[in-house]
């Protein structure tokens, strides 16, 4: 089902997803929408405008939570990205790249969960950079992000920031789940899962403490996992036409590579230090 008021751009996505074989249901407003929802949907996926995507996704997640739906648009994409926890298309954009948030929604080649907390996570601007691909399944707390593993894991990758506890709870004795416990908890649910940590703590001493709490759990900080993609991402991908089903294999590859290069340094750390004893 296709949501956009603006008929010129209602219309080239229309024929977009048509030319490849897509049936797309029109609608130009928000109530039109909803009630053909209520009579023909679910759907494989509701694309939306911005006008309409708050009203629209409040009503079809009343009756179907589970219904993927996508953004196509551009001012205020970002808090719709975390409040509903659907993906992003920002304009201007390919052809080809609407042609695959629709097949990703479908059927997603990789499956990656995101754990970013609200505006202040380790991972914040990779939401930002990548905010269009069905790959990415995003959450912005640990409880959250468990209940959506349990019902939805495994996954091929579950990458969460240290700080995912929201903030109005990091004052107070809530027993919210930081990354670190949410990871641990995943591992206890499917001991097989891939799982790594995200933190920008610069502290040589509590990154430590941390990497003793995880144990086989890797710990990346941040500029080593940008640090890797900037040399796993080929320099066309940063173009606009990066279409999004390979996203999401880039940051699986990039983050074995940040894993491998840093297991590699922590071993020549280890030899220094005792030929120094």
């Amino acid at each position: 089902m296709l949501v956009e008021e603006v008929r010129s751009l209602h219309e080239l996505y229309r024929i977009c997803l048509e030319q490849v074989g897509c049936k797309v249901d029109c609608a130009f407003d928000g109530s039109a929408a909803v009630q053909m929802y209520r009579e023909k949907g679910p759907y494989d996926v509701v694309l939306s405008g911005i006008t309409h995507v708050n009203e629209l996704t409040e009503r079809i997640r009343q009756t179907k939570p589970e219904q993927a739906i996508a953004l196509v648009g551009h001012v205020g994409a970002t808090g719709c990205r975390f409040r509903w926890k659907i993906p992003v298309l920002r304009i201007p954009f390919q052809r080809e790249e609407l042609i695959r948030l629709v097949e990703s929604a479908i059927k997603p080649q990789t499956r990656i969960l995101l754990v970013a907390g609200d505006n202040c996570g380790d991972l914040w601007s990779l939401v930002i950079r990548y905010p269009s691909s069905f790959d990415f399944e995003l959450e912005s707390n640990g409880e959250d992000a468990l209940r959506r593993y349990r019902e939805r894991g495994p996954y091929d990758l579950v990458l969460t920031g240290f700080w995912v506890v929201p903030k109005s709870s990091r004052t107070e004795q809530t027993g919210s789940m930081m990354g670190s416990d949410l990871a641990l908890a995943i591992r206890r649910e499917n001991p097989s899962q891939r799982v790594a940590v995200i933190t920008l703590e610069s502290s040589p001493n509590v990154r430590r403490s941390i990497r003793r709490k995880l144990g086989g759990i890797p710990l990346l900080r941040q500029e080593e996992l940008f640090d890797a993609m900037k040399e796993v991402i080929p320099e066309w991908a940063f173009s606009e036409g990066w279409v999004p089903n390979e996203k999401a294999e880039f940051l699986v590859e990039s983050v074995d590579k940040a894993i491998e290069k840093q297991q590699n340094e922590l071993l020549k750390n280890a030899k220094r230090a005792s030929n120094k004893s």
